[in-house]
Parts: structure tokens; sequence; C-alpha cells
């Protein structure tokens, strides 16, 4: 069976389009200044957009507009929420400056503007809407939770880092804190970044442990710190953070056709933008990108996330630099069988204790019991009514009885929602850990990015149950037409990496990622892996173009170019290598039905084609 294909992926956001359009044909402006709100005036401007906000809920297909110029935000007059936010710290309540809540064809018109934000707030939410499209502003913090230091001594079990000027921490109990107007967070980790091109150092000391160190200040702004448990290197950038993740610049909860047009962030107390528990998404000129020369980072998290979503998500022409974390992960969630009830009921639990609470299923809608060894669905049923006994759990009644082989510790995927994804002409560079991540089964098209400096992986395939929770395996994925710079540092053993966590000996017949093919793509890369897959039935990589460089010392020598771990129907065609492969190019186990056209011996191309009929597809 040929992958799926997505060319025409264009007809979901001409629906949408004209839908937002002929919404907009009846607009009502509410203009912030009207509520006292006024550009550049420094001062808070929370209290007042949450009026304008009221009044949009109003009035008909309401455009909320502020006129072009820079905005203040404190938490002091902001809404409180107990929101639950996928991947992000569980609190009480929370500060949001902009809850666009049960709102329906509503534009959020920036006009270029500036949002900075003070303390700990959540920019903008939107909840339970429908056809909302935010575009044309920037978001930014005042004072960023995020230390960026210099090296400037190494030595004696001990270095000594100078903070950029203007940033602010404290040392108490000889430990470092990062401070801001209301909340002050330990160290707790670091990456190492290069001081020249703000890339992740090469095969840096990346995660350095904070919990053991003595840390005093020397001078103003000048720190020692002692009892690393390695030492970075003298000249670089050491950027220091805690691991907490209050908020996302931009959240997204039980909505649907929402569209981001033209939005900067330059800085976030968690993600860019996180979508949970939605549908039909596009964003077109999203960027997560330095706000300018003197910063090295930008988000604490990732830049994009999608959490348990549905429908067509598009993400198009974005940049997405230097942050802490992923360019963009999109997953469901699997919840863990914590008790039986009786023949057509459980207790779920959520495992991970940074995303729990959201709404997993409703009555209707279709799960299927996985085995956490394996991530292989067994059986599915159709959910008769759903309560939450409290916020980590969740008690669901089926249909009918469901299947005996059904077990505590088993988990659960809802598999009415996963989506599509279209992730085209982005840049994605300098960021510590990968590029991309994608868990659906639903098809995926990776087309024209540029994947640049990356600490690790540009493309993962990967889902587990056993840390994350992070749901499902990749089926019909199309890497096509991308640009592929420098891996280098040791998040993930290849540019691309197909990986899912499963003990691939318990069903030794089956695998978990299927039909994936990368064709068209040029990799300029300074050490030799290209491609790693583990438990794939179904990959196709030919017609690629491969540069190697000696812009860094390799990190992997030795290591295979081609990584094949329980793989079947594998056809690594004609491209253009630098070199004839050889047999320590190539590293084989437990896989079947392999050509590799460079290598005599090999599978034959007949039987392949016979065997393997989506290796036909173009």
């Amino acid at each position: 069976m040929k992958p799926k294909r997505f060319d025409h992926c264009c007809g979901w956001l001409g629906i949408a389009a004209t839908l937002l359009i002929c919404g907009m044909s009846e607009a009502q402006t509410v203009n912030v200044r009207t509520f006292g709100v006024i550009a550049d005036s420094h001062k808070n401007a929370t209290p007042g957009v949450l009026t304008a906000i009221e009044a949009a809920k109003s009035r008909r297909n309401p455009v909320l507009l502020f006129p072009k110029g820079r905005y203040d935000f404190w938490p002091e007059g902001a809404s409180q929420r107990h929101y639950f936010i996928s991947n992000h710290d569980a609190v009480e309540s929370r500060a949001v400056a902009m809850p666009l809540e049960g709102l329906k064809n509503l534009v959020l018109e920036g006009s270029g503007s500036m949002f900075v934000f003070h303390g700990l707030i959540l920019p903008i939410s939107i909840v339970r809407g429908q056809a909302i499209r935010l575009r044309h502003f920037s978001v930014d913090y005042e004072t960023p939770h995020i230390l960026e230091t210099k090296i400037v001594r190494v030595g004696d079990g001990s270095i000594d880092v100078r903070v950029t000027p203007g940033q602010k921490y404290a040392i108490e109990d000889h430990h470092i804190y990062a401070v801001a107007d209301d909340w002050k967070q330990r160290v707790g980790t670091s990456e190492e970044v290069d001081a020249a091109s703000k890339a992740v150092a090469w095969n840096t000391h990346a995660n350095l442990e904070f919990a053991k160190t003595i840390d005093t200040e020397i001078s103003p702004d000048l720190i020692r710190i002692t009892g690393l448990p390695a030492e970075p290197t003298l000249g670089n950038m050491l950027i220091l953070w805690d691991r907490d993740r209050p908020d996302p610049a931009l959240w997204i909860s039980e909505s649907k056709v929402i569209s981001v047009i033209d939005v900067n962030v330059h800085s976030a107390l968690g993600m860019g933008f996180l979508a949970q528990k939605s549908e039909t998404i596009h964003l077109d000129g999203f960027r997560v990108l330095l706000k300018d020369g003197a910063r090295f980072t930008t988000t604490s998290a990732d830049a994009v996330h999608f959490s348990s979503c549905r429908g067509r998500l598009v993400i198009e022409n974005g940049l997405y630099e230097n942050m802490l974390d992923d360019g963009i992960n999109v997953h469901g969630t699997y919840l863990r069988i914590a008790e039986k009830v009786s023949s057509d009921t459980i207790v779920l639990e959520w495992p991970h204790p940074q995303t729990f609470g959201f709404t997993f299923a409703t009555p209707g809608e279709h799960v299927q019991f996985v085995k956490p060894q394996t991530l292989l669905g067994y059986s599915e049923g159709i959910v008769k009514s759903v309560s939450q006994p409290d916020e980590k759990h969740v008690r669901i009644v089926f249909d009918k009885p469901f299947s005996p082989r059904v077990h505590v510790g088993d988990v659960v995927d809802n598999i009415d929602w996963q989506p599509t994804v279209i992730y085209k002409h982005n840049t994605v560079r300098r960021n510590r850990s990968r590029g991309t991540i994608f868990k659906t089964p639903r098809g995926v098209i990776v087309d024209g990015n540029t994947f640049d400096h990356l600490s690790g992986t540009a493309v993962l395939l990967a889902s587990d149950a056993s840390s994350w929770f992070e749901s499902s395996p990749a089926s019909n994925v199309v890497i096509r037409h991308n640009r592929f710079v420098d891996q280098i540092s040791t998040y993930g053993s290849a540019p691309i990496f197909i990986r899912p966590t499963v003990d691939t000996s318990a069903e030794p017949d089956t695998y978990n990622v299927r039909n994936v093919r990368i064709e068209d793509n040029d990799f300029d890369v300074f050490q030799k892996p290209l491609v790693e897959a583990i438990s794939i039935d179904g990959l196709v990589f030919r017609h690629n173009r491969v540069k190697e460089n000696r812009d860094y010392k390799p990190i992997r020598l030795g290591a295979p170019v081609y990584s094949l771990k329980h793989a079947h129907c594998v056809d690594i065609g004609p491209g253009q290598l630098p070199r004839q492969l050889n047999d320590a190019d190539v590293s084989k186990q437990d896989s079947t039905l392999v050509r590799i056209e460079s290598i005599a011996g090999d599978t034959s191309s007949a039987e392949l084609l016979a065997n393997c009929p989506q290796s036909e597809g173009k």
C-alpha cells in the first residue's frame, strides 16, 4: 500500500479562510484605546484590555484592535484561572492577561505592536473558541527567567561566569536564583552556547546539574561556581535556568479553526505556542526568535507544541531559533489503567506530573487499549460516559464489556484525536534538543524546511508509554525538499531518528512506525550518520544529496551511515553520496527485505518490490 499523499492540503485552508472572511464582512472593531489602554504609556494594560475583551463578547464578529505601539502587562488586575496546561507545571491559579474564552469569529489585530509581560503571567489563552485569528504582534517578557552568563575563568574545580548586564539574580544559601518582579527560581541546569555563532556549543556538556554546586558572588554580576560535574569551555556562554514551565506564551484549548499569522515570540516562561484538545489550526509566519543582538535564548521549552489535537495542523513559513527545547512536538496522550472496576468500567490515571486534568475523552469517542512494552493496540472501545473523581484520574464506562485481555498497567489512547500535520517552509536553528517530533498515525509531511545547527535530531518519530506517555507511533510520513546542516551535539544519533520506545522482542513480527519516505533532501554534515530506524515497516531513502564538511570534529567516530533495528522493507536507493559505502557504514539488526543500492549482496530490487509494494510510490 502506498503512503498517503497530502499535496492537496490547501482545501481546509480555503474553507477556514472563507469562514473568517465571511465572518469579517460585518466586523465590529473594539479599539483598546477606548478603554484607556494607551500605547507606549508603560502603564499596566491588563485591566483595560480585559474590559475591552468583555465588550468584544457582545459584538458581532469583533476585531480587538491594538493601535501600533508597546503595551505592558502586569499580573495586577489580571484574570485568575485554574487551567490544566499540557506539558507545563500544574499551579492552583494563573494570572492571564488576555483570556479569550467562548468567543467566535474574533480577530486580535496587533498592528505590529509589542506586548511586554512582567512577572508570572500567561499572555493569551483561547478556550472553547472558534474561528479565532491572532495576527501582527510580538510577545516578550521584560525579565525572562533565564540567566545568560559568559564563562570568563575555568580551572581549579570551579568556573567564574559574568551575568549579562541588566539581568536580575540573587545568591542565597550559596545557590544562584533568577529573579523577576514577583518570583525567583533557583537555577537547576545549564546549556553551553557558542558566544560567536549563538548555536549550542559543539559536543557540549549539556544539562550540568547545579544541585550540589556552591555559588558565590565575587563582585556585581560575577559569580564563582564550584562543584560542577564537568568543566565548560572558556569564552562560551553558560545559560542557566530552572526546569520549571509556568506558562506558554499562546495557549489554545478545546477550540477549532484557529489561525496565528505574523506573530513573534521573543521569550516565554514555557513554550511559545501550545494547543491541546483542539482541531484545525494554522500557523503562518509564527516565529520564535531572538529579540535583539544581546540575547542568546528565546523560550525555555518548545517553540510549538500540539497535545491531543485533531484535524489538519499546518505550520508554515516559521522561524524557530535558540529555544531550550524542541522546535515542534505533535503527540497524543496515553493514560494508564489504574483500576478495573467492572467488565465495562475502568479508572485511568495521568502518569506524567506535567500533563493531567484536561479532557481525555467524551461519550461516543473511540479509544484503543495498548500494551506499554510494545505500543501496539490490541482492542478498542466506545466511550459511554466519563467522570473525573479528581484531577489525575478519569473513570470511563464503555458501551459494552471490554476485552478480557485488558489489564491494570496497560495504557489507553484516544484514537479520535490524532491529527494530520503539514510542516513546510520553516527554519529551525541553534536550539537545544530536537528540531521536530511527530507522533501521529494520520500522516505527516515535512517539506521544504531548513534544520540548521541543532543540538540533536532534526526529525524524530517517537512515542513512549514509560516517561512522557506521548502517543502514537507515526505512519505515512513524507520528508522531502529539506536541508539538514550539522547536528552538533548529542540529542539523537542521526539527523533523522525513528525511535519508538518499545521492546522489539516482545512481538517480533510486528512494527510500530510505517511507511516513511525520505526523498530529495540535502544533507551538509560533518559526521556520517544520516538515518537510524527502530521498529519500522516501509522505509524509503533515495534521491538525497549528501555533503560531508569539516565544520567540526566528528563526535560519533565509527558510527554507521544507516542504522536499522527490527526493520522490514527498507529501500535505500540512488542518491549522491560523497563516497562509496562499505559494510561498516550499515548496521542491520533483526531486519528483513533491506536493499542498499551502494552495497552489493543485499536483497535484490525485484524481491524488494515484490514484497514491499509501498516502495513503488513516487
